[in-house]
């Protein structure tokens, strides 16, 4: 998939959010556009999360997806923290969400199992929403 031509549409990486009736909303779900078109998607897996946190908090926000240009691996990053069944932000902001987690896939369908990223120091929180670039080859 080096092509321009062969790339047919988007995909979209999300979380639901913390609702008491959505319980699972802080999980990675995936939606694929129709076609090439990126107003309108359709949710895969049945509208259930693609990818689960079993790790630190046992759930994620903000997903973000990188594809590295040296071995065209999919890296999928994501916040590691859970709100919902709690509502402590101020914890969340004080002591949660240390680490990322981060899962790795050669082709958007089969991924790695998730593995934990430590990066703000024990007395931080708010390692939210990462983002990443390759810089050089």
């Amino acid at each position: 998939m080096d092509n321009k031509e062969d790339y047919a549409g988007y995909l979209f990486t999300y979380f639901k959010g913390e609702s008491e009736h959505i319980v699972d909303g802080e999980q990675v779900y995936f939606a694929l556009s129709k076609g090439n078109d990126p107003l309108y998607w359709q949710e895969l897996n049945g509208g259930k999360p693609v990818l689960t946190s079993d790790l630190g908090e046992k759930g994620v926000r903000d997903p973000f997806i990188i594809r590295s240009p040296l071995n065209h691996t999919f890296y999928l990053l994501a916040t590691d923290l859970k709100i919902q069944g709690n509502g402590n932000w101020d914890r969340a902001v004080t002591e949660g969400s240390k680490a990322m987690m981060v899962w790795e896939s050669s082709d958007l369908v089969h991924w790695s199992n998730e593995r934990m990223v430590y990066l703000a120091p024990p007395e931080a929180g708010c390692t939210w929403a990462p983002e990443a670039i390759f810089a050089g080859h």
